[in-house]
Formats: structure tokens, C-alpha cells, sequence
């Protein structure tokens, strides 16, 4: 490879967070891609370096004939979870022309990336996010059943760079720096207001936060405040906030944040360039906190899903979040029994994206994907399964049936359709 090429890729690699990267047929388009990007995702959002030190539990080396590689010791069992200052090659894959399981999505009304995506049983509603021509995107709406768009608002009725937003299974909440906007269970009417509700921290999507199916538990734990802000638990229905009870853990942001049917979990997480590795779980019938056995995990921003019985925690990151560290290693804890178990290794990256299908964990980061079968405790391969299909993976969300990774980076897609294997039981 050309030698300024590769280098240049790679400070523009830097300068960018740990969103989906374009997968061209040629460095040179790649560095072009890479240099649009930068020019209109204007976000205030923790950057990352790509791929930048990793930890020793699966270092991941890019480079132009394969995906991201597992990295073994002599005895061929995966190194400890050790951090270590090496940093990984970024140069992605040559692009083939077999998509594999990915398919495009139509283009959109306009070209966005960096959105928040919610999928409403029918419907996936992209929500904000920065247009080609690096302006503040609105809310667009996709029906995958008749791959059509529709612009739902031309604006954002919310700020921040990064609204927390969920359906209620009626409504379509959103929450931004300044206030908490409830749309009308009828969206396919653009004109009819939503209701707008105050705050009383300022809130974003890094924040741990769970819907119940009744009420949002979130800790607004994003700014710089003392004392720090408490949990509090907000229902859209009436728009009435509520004090929880003080958590046992410190406040922090980008936790392992899950509701389980009785408990909302807090793991992990950090605050600044401090790591936890402590969590505790939230009652909203008894009112109370508990504190979570020890994991056996190193502290960690980190991604997880909930199964249905367990909290699946997967890779993550440590350390400044402008210069993080990924890690490869995970676990699972079981809040019946209060107990952890460690599962296998996978490959290292710190912005991974999760989405659980009922049957696999999958997570996505730089235009590919791998999952975990935690049935059998095997991740899918050493390997990336790589999307050639200009796509944005921030914000990825589950159908039922495929994955939607609504976002383009260069407006020729609307976004990506995963769908994920067939999970074989053995007989």
C-alpha cells in the first residue's frame, strides 16, 4: 500500500468516533469518505480512534486481506485482559462484490448519519443526526414492509447531539438536553404537536436508562454536577418525574444498562477517564437498590443485551474516552442467583453496538459485524463479516426477523439490512 495514503487514512481515523466507516473499493475512495464524514458529523460525542490501543484478550489487527484478527499466545489460548499501548492497523478489507448478508436500504429523503434509530413494531424512526451537508437532521421514518420513507418532523423538537429515545408501544418519547418530547400515538400525521415536558437534569443518551413498559428509569449522570444527580423515574403518560431511591454505586455514563422484567441493572460504566467495575440493580415495586456480586471483569465502558435470563456483557472500552482501549473479554450474570460466569473471548473494539435477536448477541462497529451463540459459548469467527454496503451502525435495532442500520455516508443508501444467521441446535 501506498505509504501517505495509509497514513493519512489513519489520522483521519483518528479524528473520528467509533461509529460505521464506509467499506469503498479503494483506498483512495475510503480516505475520501473518511474526509466527508469529518466535515458534517459536528457531534459532541466522546471520539474515539477507530481501533486504537487494545487490550491483550483479543488484539485486533486491520489490515488489506482480512478482517479483524484474533491474536493468540504460543499455547494458542487468547492472551489475559491486560491493556496494552499497541496500536491496531486500520485499514479495512478490500471490498467484494458477494454482500453476503447485508442489503441496502433504499436511499432517504436526505443523506444522514449519526441518528438515533427506534423501532416501533412496524416502523424504524430516525431521529436526528447530521445531514450531507452537515446540517441537523429531523425525524424520517422507514417502513421495511414497503421500503418507504417519509420525512415524520423537518426539524428536532428536542437539543443535544444525542436524544435518549424509546416507544412506549403507543408513543414515541424522546429526551434532549432541555426538555422531553412525547409524540401522538398517531405519527402518521405530522401536524398534530406532541407534548412537551421540562426536565429536571440535562439527559442524553449516555446516561443508564430503561423502559419498564410503564415508566423510564434513567440517572441523569451526564454533567458535571454536586451533589450528583439521583435516579429518577419519568412516565410519558403523564409526564410526572419522580425521585428513586439513592443508588449504591457512583453516578456514571456509558453503563451496561438493562431492564430485566422486575430489575433495572447498572454495570459498569465511567466517569471521565475513571472506570467502574461495580454495578447494583433497581426495584421499582420494593423502591429499592441492591449491589451486584463481583464481576469478573476489568472496569469498562461496555455494550450489553438481556436475554431474557441473563446480562450478556461484551467487549467494551477503558481509560480517556478521547483514546480508549478496547477489550475482548465477557461475561454473563444471572440476578436470580447473583452470579456471574465468564464467557469466550471475542474480538476487541471499543464502540461496539448491540442488538440481541432472541438467539444471538450481534455487535456492530466499522461497517461489519460479529455475534456470539451463547448457547454453545462460540463467537462467529475470528473475523469481521464485513458489510459492503454504505451504512451507518450507530444505532442498529432488531425487527423480529433482520437488523436496520439506518444512516449513509454518502447518500447512495438509506442504510443496511443484516440478517443474521440460522442458529443450529445440535441434536
Amino acid at each position: 500500500m501506498n505509504q501517505r495514503i495509509e497514513a493519512l487514512l489513519r489520522e483521519h481515523l483518528r479524528s473520528v468516533d467509533s461509529a460505521a466507516v464506509p467499506s469503498p473499493t479503494t483506498i483512495g475512495d475510503r480516505v475520501a469518505g473518511v474526509e466527508r464524514r469529518v466535515a458534517r458529523r459536528r457531534r459532541g460525542l466522546s471520539a474515539t480512534a477507530g481501533i486504537t490501543a487494545v487490550a491483550l484478550a483479543a488484539v485486533v489487527v486491520w489490515n488489506t486481506s482480512a478482517g479483524p484478527q484474533q491474536i493468540t499466545g504460543a499455547d494458542g489460548v487468547p492472551a489475559t485482559t491486560a491493556p496494552s499501548s499497541t496500536s491496531a492497523s486500520t485499514t479495512s478489507p478490500t471490498a467484494a462484490t458477494d454482500t453476503g448478508p447485508w442489503s441496502a436500504i433504499p436511499p432517504g429523503p436526505r443523506s444522514t448519519s449519526g441518528a438515533t434509530v427506534v423501532w416501533t413494531g412496524t416502523e424504524a424512526v430516525m431521529i436526528g443526526g447530521t445531514t450531507a451537508g452537515g446540517e441537523e437532521s429531523g425525524i424520517d421514518v422507514y417502513d421495511p414492509g414497503t421500503s418507504q420513507w417519509r420525512i415524520l418532523q423537518a426539524g428536532m423538537p428536542v437539543g443535544g447531539d444525542n436524544p435518549l429515545a424509546f416507544w412506549t408501544g403507543e408513543s414515541l418519547v424522546m429526551i434532549g438536553l432541555g426538555a422531553a418530547y412525547v409524540w401522538p400515538s398517531d405519527m402518521a400525521d405530522p401536524s398534530v404537536p406532541g407534548r412537551v415536558i421540562g426536565l429536571p437534569q440535562s439527559i442524553d443518551a449516555t446516561v443508564p436508562w430503561a423502559w419498564t413498559g410503564a415508566e423510564l428509569l434513567v440517572w441523569p449522570t451526564a454533567v458535571e454536577v454536586w451533589p450528583a444527580p439521583t435516579p429518577r423515574g419519568f412516565d410519558p403518560f403523564s409526564g410526572v418525574w419522580r425521585d428513586l431511591a439513592e443508588a449504591p454505586i457512583e453516578p456514571r455514563s456509558d453503563a451496561a444498562s438493562v431492564w430485566t422484567g422486575t430489575e433495572w441493572i447498572v454495570w459498569g460504566g465511567s466517569r471521565g477517564s475513571t472506570s467502574f467495575a461495580d454495578g447494583a440493580a433497581y426495584n421499582p415495586t420494593t423502591g429499592s437498590w441492591r449491589v451486584l456480586a463481583a464481576a469478573p471483569l476489568s472496569g469498562r465502558r461496555a455494550p450489553a443485551v438481556w436475554t431474557g435470563a441473563e446480562m450478556i456483557v461484551a467487549a467494551g472500552s477503558a481509560g480517556d474516552p478521547a483514546s480508549p482501549f478496547a477489550l475482548a473479554d465477557g461475561a454473563a450474570y444471572d440476578p436470580v442467583t447473583d452470579t456471574w460466569r465468564t464467557i469466550a473471548p471475542g474480538l476487541a473494539h471499543p464502540g461496539f453496538k448491540a442488538v440481541w435477536t432472541g438467539e444471538l448477541l450481534i455487535l456492530f462497529a466499522k461497517g461489519g459485524a460479529v455475534w456470539y451463540d451463547p448457547a454453545a459459548d462460540q463467537w462467529s469467527s475470528g473475523e469481521f463479516t464485513w458489510g459492503y454496503v454504505d451504512h451507518d451502525d450507530q444505532s442498529p435495532v432488531w425487527t423480529g426477523e433482520v437488523v436496520l442500520l439506518l444512516g449513509s455516508y454518502d447518500g447512495s443508501t438509506g442504510g443496511a439490512v443484516f440478517t443474521p444467521p440460522t442458529v443450529t441446535t445440535p441434536t
